[in-house]
């Protein structure tokens, strides 16, 4: 009860704090200059390797994405389909209400924007640990910023060991129609997020970072919230790292619980909607040269728990491979020079109690995949393809999924509208069979690249969308999108965002799930605050009909604070 009344308290002062700060601190004349300034270049594709010894240097004050446009708010982090692309292809802007240059990420000799580290969420990175705030220890560098005080705390006379400290306070309420898709009294759910890290650097070559969260979840009378929602005190992240610079080459190693989004976003994701992240426990190994880089990694899931610190690693559940990035030959293309780059990865997930039907079992599956993503002048692209093998309970496993995602900016003007499309497929069959097992698993990805209220699960799905963003307002974004939901195969179910399958829906033939209508407003007041409301409108098909299920909406409303 004490963490709890501690939780609620700290998140009020929090979301306070970061409402003052914007009232007090912002000249009136400075809002909409702000807003409407052009963005930064990006570091080039062919960044410099780090000329000393060490990978941690003094950064260049430059936003790593790059492109056209100004700054798209992204509230909590969580994007829509377009959103996941434009955020590592625009830069955050040159000047922030409270802070005169963008969050800095640690310099590497490989760009930023395709770091390995996720892309940004508002002015901050998804990721914590990405940030770099070393430039505050020189003086001419100045703290214009309300919490720059503790960004660098300077724990010896040369400020070669520091310490910077993090937060984030959330509070989401969620109102669901017809849960589960079946006939009955809509819900509502209060949630509640609040973390607390510190970041501490011994040196140029040794760093320790950690996170406490502490959430709570309540109102939806007969729902019992999961640990993911609900949880006393959880250790968040927990790792210790030691780089160095070999030959041109920057190495690291990074031993311990933290959170990993190498890899393409709609299938690897820290999943910020939920109260806590997804983190995972093990070893990350990570080499960078200007034009290529690799991760190599070998985790364990988290079993999370209720209470304060009992989410110790999960035995039965592992994560483990490599992922790669290069950057390709530029060329002109919309008057600008292209910014492109190829992931390649090899994947091996390891889940000793999968259900797949009626089945329980070991699924132990291998990824096989690439992406291709970058931008070319007003155009972004994004495909992804992924092959799966390997066995489950006894049985073969062959499934596919192809991402392919893009957008384009019509006007350069204040509004910025960017039209985009993505059409996406994975396969499905033999969940409820006894031959080769053809569903797709996924398992990290972001979920609100499909549904903001995770109505509809990429499992056996082939989706067609088309969204449009706008910026009516400096800091404001408007993004629609509609989508045509079928199911790839008619023997296999239409799945949920867990991967659990909506009961019933196998034994429906037919393809049509529906039509899902989605929109959101995101407002970034200042560096600190946000707020949003997102919505769902799922229009059920033939398939969801025949199985007893019915339309639903989602309407999801936050307010964040982070610093």
């Amino acid at each position: 009860m004490t963490i709890r009344c501690f939780l609620l308290g700290g998140t009020a002062a929090w979301l306070f704090a970061g409402s003052a700060a914007t009232w007090a601190q912002v000249p009136a004349s400075e809002t909409r200059e702000a807003g409407d300034q052009a963005a930064a270049p990006a570091r080039d594709a062919d960044t410099q390797a780090p000329q000393t010894s060490q990978i941690r240097q003094t950064p260049q004050q430059t936003a790593p994405p790059t492109g056209r446009g100004t700054y798209a708010p992204t509230g909590s982090g969580e994007a829509s389909s377009q959103e996941q692309l434009t955020q590592n292809s625009q830069a955050a802007p040159t000047r922030f209400l409270l802070r005169n240059k963008p969050v800095p990420v640690f310099p590497n000799p490989y760009p930023a924007a395709a770091g390995g580290d996720g892309p940004r969420a508002g002015p901050y990175m998804y990721i914590r640990y990405a940030e770099d705030w070393s430039s505050l220890r020189r003086p001419a560098a100045g703290r214009s910023d309300l919490f720059d005080a503790l960004k660098f705390i300077p724990l010896n006379g040369s400020g070669a060991t520091y310490l910077t400290l993090s937060g984030e306070s959330r509070l989401r309420l969620n109102y669901v129609t017809n849960p589960g898709l079946r006939e009955a009294e809509a819900q509502d759910q209060w949630l509640v997020r609040n973390v607390v890290g510190a970041d501490l650097h011994v040196g140029p070559h040794f760093r320790a970072f950690g996170e406490l969260n502490s959430s709570v979840a309540f109102g939806a009378p007969g729902v019992n919230a999961s640990p993911q929602q609900d949880n006393d005190l959880v250790v968040q992240q927990l790792f210790a790292e030691v780089d160095a610079t070999v030959s041109g080459a920057a190495i690291g190693l990074r031993v311990g619980r933290q959170e990993f989004m190498d890899g393409p976003p709609n299938v690897l994701h820290i999943r910020p909607a939920p109260n806590v992240y997804t983190s995972l426990d093990g070893v990350r190994v990570n080499v960078a040269t200007s034009r290529a880089r690799a991760s190599l990694f070998s985790f364990k899931t988290v079993a999370l728990g209720r209470g304060a610190f009992d989410d110790p690693s999960d035995d039965g559940e592992r994560f483990r491979g490599i992922s790669t990035s290069f950057v390709l030959p530029s060329f002109r293309m919309g008057g600008a020079d292209t910014k492109l780059f190829l992931d390649p990865f090899y994947w091996n997930h390891r889940d000793d109690d999968r259900r797949w039907g009626t089945t329980v079992g070991r699924d132990d599956r291998d990824f096989y995949g690439a992406r291709l993503w970058g931008t070319g002048g007003d155009a972004t692209v994004d495909l992804s393809v992924i092959r799966q093998g390997g066995r489950f309970a006894g049985r073969d496993i062959s499934a596919w999924g192809v991402f392919a995602n893009g957008g384009y900016l019509l006007d350069d003007g204040p509004w910025h509208p960017r039209i985009g499309a993505h059409a996406d497929y994975t396969s499905g069959g033999g969940a409820y069979g006894t031959g080769t097992l053809k569903s797709f698993l996924f398992f990290y990805g972001s979920i609100p690249y499909f549904s903001w209220g995770n109505l509809i699960g990429p499992t056996n799905l082939s989706d067609v969308s088309l969204n449009m963003r706008v910026t009516p307002l400096p800091r404001v974004s408007v993004t629609a999108e509609a989508s045509r939901l079928r199911r790839s195969n008619e023997f296999d179910a239409v799945y949920t965002f867990t991967g659990a399958p909506y009961a019933g829906t196998q034994n429906v033939r037919g393809h049509d799930i529906g039509q899902l209508i989605k929109a959101s407003v995101l407002w970034q007041l200042n560096p600190h605050l946000s707020a949003g409301v997102k919505t769902d409108f799922l229009f059920a098909g033939d398939v969801l009909k025949r199985a007893g299920l019915h339309n639903s909406t989602f309407l999801g409303t936050e307010v964040q604070f982070r610093f």
